[in-house]
């Protein structure tokens, strides 16, 4: 039986993406087959039509391909030829917890669009940033928790868009390591300019 071209009726077909060296922005995605339509449409709905979505399990194999047995869909925009136009865009929706990824088997990482920008453009975040209430600024800091997750901190991978209480014990850890960084917990430029060090790189580099 032929799989529907828009199984989660979102109004778009589907249209997948393989390992072609391209960016997408990742809004959304869920594997939990009760969540698909309610995960994804916002998105879709914030994005004014520019969003499409797909099936992991039928494009580039660098993504999740199920959970739990359950197929998993994701809404994104592009494919983008750079990482700056990906990040361009991600920014001029601003759709809260969205990112960057680059379609390519050996990269399974994803994209900081910090890393596309100098430390004195990038803004002043610190606890209590982010999240709901700021969707503009939380893109900011998930982007600077991927930064410390390959600096050797944020273990547990939270890429969250909340400015909590463990991210402010990341980047005071991060900081004391710098002879030049106040240990504030504040992602100042000097701090951002420390982090952006670290972009491409794995933890274990």
């Amino acid at each position: 039986m032929a799989r529907s071209a828009d199984p989660l009726e979102l109004g778009v077909d589907m249209s997948q993406q393989h390992c072609s060296g391209e960016f997408l922005v990742i809004l959304a995605s869920s594997g939990d087959p009760a969540a698909y339509a309610s995960t994804l449409r916002p998105a879709h709905e914030q994005a004014g039509g520019e969003a499409k979505y797909l099936r992991t399990s039928d494009s580039c194999n660098s993504f999740v391909q199920e959970i739990d047995g359950n197929d998993v869909y994701a809404a994104y925009l592009g494919p983008f030829d750079s990482a700056w136009q990906a990040c361009e865009a991600r920014g001029r929706i601003g759709y809260g917890g969205s990112y960057v990824r680059e379609l390519r088997s050996d990269q399974e990482r994803r994209t900081p669009c910090a890393c596309e920008y100098s430390s004195s453009e990038l803004p002043r975040i610190s606890r209590g940033d982010g999240g709901a209430s700021d969707p503009s600024t939380g893109l900011f800091v998930s982007d600077a928790k991927s930064l410390l997750y390959s600096a050797g901190h944020n273990t547990k991978r939270d890429v969250t868009t909340s400015f909590d209480a463990a991210m402010d014990g990341w980047v005071r850890e991060f900081q004391d390591r710098s002879s030049w960084v106040a240990s504030n917990g504040v992602v100042g430029p000097d701090t951002w300019s420390e982090l952006i060090g670290y972009c491409g790189r794995d933890p274990e580099q």
